[in-house]
């Protein structure tokens, strides 16, 4: 494994951590489409680091800072996002699975950006970028 494969690794790492379902996804009147970003934004350790790298992302790519975008943009499409959605609040396991592989695949394709000297993949930088957002 080179060095940097280790810290691409390392900062995914840092940045999300499997959490515990989220409370918003169990609440009744919650759509389902609220719980998956309540549950992609619970993977991160490191909330103020994210906002941080999300808040540079979306400075470098304005077309990006629309949350609708940006869903799509992680789950590649509505039938897509609907697998995810209904992760989010059965099986966030699982849910952690399928992003995680998409940052495997980002890597592998090229779909990277580099960003205050760290390479990122899109995965992690709309990950960022929903959480910038927020505020």
């Amino acid at each position: 494994m080179t060095g940097s494969m280790r810290r691409r690794e390392f900062l995914f790492e840092f940045l999300c951590g499997l959490a515990a379902v989220p409370v918003l996804a169990a609440l009744p009147g919650c759509s389902r489409r609220e719980s998956l970003r309540v549950a992609l934004l619970d993977f991160f350790a490191d909330r103020d680091s994210a906002r941080a790298v999300g808040a540079a992302y979306l400075e470098s790519a304005p077309e990006e800072d629309d949350d609708e975008r940006l869903l799509r943009g992680l789950t590649g499409g509505r039938v897509r996002e609907a697998e995810w959605e209904a992760l989010a609040t059965s099986d966030p396991a699982a849910l952690y699975e399928q992003v995680r592989e998409l940052h495997r695949s980002d890597f592998a394709a090229g779909r990277t950006l580099q960003l205050s000297g760290w390479v990122l993949s899109e995965t992690e930088l709309r990950l960022c970028a929903l959480l910038a957002q927020m505020g």
